[in-house]
């Protein structure tokens, strides 16, 4: 029976390199793999430009899952909120809020929230857990 496979946004860039290290992987692979999903905001896996055997490995091994938006909502002055669905089904919620000619946003680092704040989803529904690494990314 083979492991389950983890979240690539798990890991740091030098959690990532180990990772390569061990498997003998080529780490120019892994500044391939990083740029694709960091600077230029990829969702899948990257399979260009990777050895045969690093795509094979980031196949068997990462999953690239984030969580989903289920809804938003602009309201008058300008706040956005969006309501996201995680792997295990709970909702948070991300709010952007307009301050200065500029927005501010409210990141949720909890399901549930003990700030209780009566316009975000999250603060309504009690502390559940923390968000995991890759919830957050």
């Amino acid at each position: 029976m083979t492991s389950p496979k983890k979240s690539f946004y798990q890991y740091n860039y030098n959690e990532l390199q180990e990772i390569f290290r061990q498997n003998e992987l080529s780490l120019s692979g892994l500044d391939l793999l990083f740029t694709w999903h960091y600077n230029k905001k990829n969702y899948g896996p990257c399979l260009i430009d990777l050895a045969k055997k690093t795509q094979q490995f980031i196949e068997d091994n990462f999953h690239f899952d984030l969580p989903q938006i289920e809804s938003f909502q602009e309201s008058e002055d300008r706040t956005v909120k969006f309501l996201m669905r995680l792997q295990d089904g709970l909702k948070v919620e991300t709010v952007l809020i307009p301050f200065q000619n500029k927005y501010t946003i409210c990141i949720s680092s909890q399901v549930g929230c003990a700030m209780k704040c009566s316009f975000c989803y999250t603060g309504l529904q009690g502390l559940k857990r923390n968000l995991k690494t890759e919830e957050i990314v």
